[in-house]
């Protein structure tokens, strides 16, 4: 199960019913079928739903704030799903620190399991990174202290972490938090493993020769979260998979900008030698050493403690601000027994009267924390329900105590892994690697987009072994049987030609995945089929398959390829198969026909991207929530048709990545922008006259020139659309057109004809006088249409 604190994705239940209560910021109200308390803890909200349960933002009776995850009824039948989840449950109840999610409790025998956590606010390392910068000075070193704390308490209780990185590490306002035990082991597990799990750049070069799994290996990543978060970019910058691990086995890290007091210790961690690495204990000590926080004579807690009350500050609560206010109605408890309700509500009330209002876990320390009393601790003792130490009446301390009950697991499980908000669940003995790389048309100069990639492939296979991964075809990958998994930039250039691959076929879904102008070789050991020259994108057979909870164009069908084996490279044909999920931009491809593939998307769980904090923007009425970093532009705005007089009203361009070419009125071509038009550009949209439904956007009577490529195609490449869409609660002539245009920096020869056209899409309400006009195919900008605030 994923961690409690990454909210899962879905769509919007339906509203329990009229409550004027507000919600916390990113909270969903609870649906109707929603319980009303879960266990001891009251329900407030719903962070998410995925494929394998729904995420809840929670009060205890002491009105701590706490994230609970439920099991959804159709896993709770399966018993090897329960028993994975109990596995889970015990190696997290394990872990004591004070900057990692504290484990509430979990009920692995309930009719519908649960796990409850700490509710953890605040956005993580690498998004508040690319924010606001780097940290320095005081906030530098409690933030190496924090993690260091995290890590000690994580080795005391016998777990090794295993996937130590930027995005696993929350900022919340109370301290650094380290999370994501998804692939964590136990340091005495010895089930084999086929596998190496991570991220390469982050994974110990121990690991990438088959070495064991010790604290070490998580030493060695923390060491790189320290640069990283000194500097913006890891130990061993960016590359490919072949490169970041040839890097890790023998380069020097770079470590320029790291602070001098923390160098000689950021150093250690990045040996090579597991053995040269600082314990995590030893660490964390010498953080604090440098820091001076506390008093010599108290305990390490303690001085942290000290430490981030006076150091850690401007850290916003991402989410979960505003009232929490339990939801009311009762729906009864999901327990595994009837006689648990009446003993979790008797701990609650102990608690309660114990607990006084003494504030949330996120704002107060793990030490200060009240010792439930016997009443309580016998109400959780004798109910179904595992609690954590907080409820169990055992003292919290340094780093932890491990329970006499708590034994490793022996057995050998799947491994978890996630991308853009989906969270897979791979069986033992998968690897999975991360690659950050360069996109784009390689048989022209332009600029590269550089970005993170996923392969996954089975063990045992011996082609696997030494492959330099490319997102495009190379000879040698083609021997492994792997799966890729894509995001934006994968899905703009990875069609044929280099062309969209959700935008370059005649009916407008995507096509094969083939980027480059050859047919590339063919996958090793499958069955290959003569190429029928006939073949189109319409052989494509299309249909709607689910990935956990949210829905995915599948398309299957012949790709040409060259046979290697074959005398001359002759070519062929095999099967390629591909999901293409539009909101969250993911691209899964698979040209092996693995087997195990369907069921491992179909188990997918989402989790609501909170890494970008969003701004309202409000037009003529309508409201759209758009992410922060996308930048709004407002401008008053004059039209003058040919015939009747000028029309004066407010324009909006959104540019949702800004970049220096976007400061250049010269270089407006290459920026990716869209805009919102009111009556002004609506009098004058169509050739200098009043635009209707039956018009492009065309506000000019001359050529205009080409947006960037990709999104420039042939004559007759994009199909032009008339329909109906939602913007808020109204409905929206919704069309597409193919427009000639000119690519930036030529001229139309005298007499000639244009030959390069783009695709514009629009929204136009007449009665509200809104226009918004897309020609860079903005990706999610129809469901952000879709969930605007414009009443009926």
């Amino acid at each position: 199960m994923p961690p409690m604190d990454s909210p899962d994705s879905g769509g919007a239940p339906s509203s329990r019913g009229p409550d004027p209560t507000p919600l916390p910021s990113g909270f969903l109200p609870l649906a109707e079928d929603d319980p009303a308390a879960v266990g001891p803890f009251r329900l407030v909200g719903q962070l998410g739903a995925g494929g394998m349960g729904a995420v809840y933002g929670a009060l205890d009776a002491a009105e701590r704030h706490v994230a609970v995850k439920v099991v959804h009824a159709r896993h709770a039948a399966d018993a090897v799903f329960r028993a994975q989840f109990a596995r889970e449950a015990e190696l997290l109840r394990r872990v004591d620190a004070e900057c990692a999610p504290a484990f509430l409790g979990a009920d692995p025998d309930a009719e519908r399991p649960w796990m409850a956590t700490e509710f953890v606010p605040g956005a993580t390392l690498s998004a508040h990174v690319r924010e606001h910068g780097v940290l320095t000075a005081d906030r530098l070193l409690s933030f190496a202290a924090g993690t260091a704390e995290a890590l000690a308490a994580v080795h005391h209780a016998g777990v090794v972490h295993r996937d130590i990185k930027p995005a696993n590490v929350i900022l919340a306002p109370s301290g650094p938090k380290v999370l994501d035990f998804g692939i964590a082991r136990a340091t005495d597990d010895r089930s084999p493993e086929e596998g190496v799990f991570g991220t390469p750049g982050w994974i110990a070069p121990e690991r990438l020769d088959g070495g064991e799994n010790t604290p070490a290996v998580d030493m060695f990543a923390w060491g790189g979260l320290v640069v990283y978060a000194a500097t913006g970019h890891g130990p061993f910058g960016a590359g490919d998979t072949a490169t970041l691990i040839a890097r890790a086995r023998a380069a020097e890290p770079d470590l320029e900008g790291v602070p001098e007091d923390l160098l000689p210790l950021v150093s250690r961690a990045l040996s090579r030698d597991p053995a040269e690495r600082p314990a995590s204990v030893e660490a964390f000590a010498a953080v604090l050493d440098l820091t001076g926080a506390g008093e010599p004579s108290d305990d390490l807690r303690t001085r942290l403690w000290a430490l981030l009350t006076g150091a850690w500050t401007g850290f916003a609560a991402v989410r979960g601000a505003g009232p929490w206010v339990a939801a009311a109605g009762s729906v009864g408890m999901l327990t595994g027994s009837s006689a648990l309700v009446g003993a979790g509500t008797t701990a609650g009330g102990a608690m309660a009267a114990q607990a006084g209002g003494a504030g949330t876990i996120a704002g107060m320390s793990k030490l200060t924390a009240v010792v439930v009393a016997t009443a309580t601790a016998t109400a959780v003792t004798t109910g179904a329900w595992i609690g954590g130490r907080l409820y169990s009446d055992q003292p919290v301390l340094p780093f932890g105590e491990q329970s006499a009950t708590a034994e490793p697991s022996s057995e050998a499980e799947g491994e978890r892994v996630e991308f853009r908000g989906m969270t897979l669940t791979l069986p033992e003995g998968w690897t999975a690697l991360t690659v950050e790389e360069e996109f784009g048309n390689f048989s022209v100069e332009e600029e590269r987009v550089t970005e993170e990639w996923m392969v996954l492939y089975p063990g045992g296979q011996e082609g696997c072994e030494g492959v330099d991964w490319t997102w495009g075809y190379g000879p040698e990958l083609v021997r492994c049987h792997h799966v890729r998994v894509l995001g934006p930039a994968g899905i703009d250039y990875g069609g044929e030609a280099w062309q969209p691959i959700d935008r370059a076929t005649p009916d407008g879904r995507q096509g094969r995945f083939g980027p480059g102008t050859d047919a590339g070789p063919c996958p090793y050991d499958v069955e290959l089929s003569p190429v029928d020259p006939g073949v189109t994108y319409a052989d494509l057979d299309y249909e709607t398959v689910a990935v956990g909870d949210r829905e995915a164009s599948y398309a299957v069908g012949p790709r040409h390829c060259a046979d290697m084996n074959a005398e001359n490279a002759e070519f062929s044909s095999f099967e390629q198969r591909s999901w293409l999920l539009d909101e969250p931009q993911i691209l899964i491809v698979d040209e092996y026909g693995i087997e195990e593939l369907d069921a491992i998307l179909a188990g997918a769980e989402w989790r609501r991207i909170e890494e970008e904090q969003t701004q309202t923007v409000e037009f003529r009425g309508m409201t759209l929530e758009l992410p922060a970093a996308w930048e709004v532009e407002r401008r008053e705005e004059t039209g003058t048709p040919f015939e009747g007089p000028p029309v004066t009203s407010e324009a909006v361009t959104v540019t949702p990545n800004p970049g220096p070419d976007c400061d250049s009125p010269a270089l407006v071509a290459t920026c990716p922008q869209f805009h919102l038009l009111g009556p002004a550009g609506i009098a004058v949209g169509y050739e200098i006259n009043p635009m209707t439904e039956d018009d492009p956007y065309y506000p000019r009577t001359d050529v205009v020139l080409c947006p960037l490529p990709p999104y420039v195609r042939g004559p007759g490449e994009v199909v032009e659309e008339q329909g109906l869409a939602p913007v808020g609660e109204r409905t929206a002539y919704y069309r597409v057109w193919e427009i000639g245009c000119m690519p930036l920096g030529e001229q139309l020869p005298p007499g000639g004809s244009l030959e390069t056209f783009y695709e514009q899409r629009y929204w136009l309400l007449p009665e509200s006088e809104i226009l918004v006009v897309d020609e860079y195919t903005t990706p999610g900008l129809g469901e952000i249409l879709a969930r605007a605030d414009l009443p009926a």
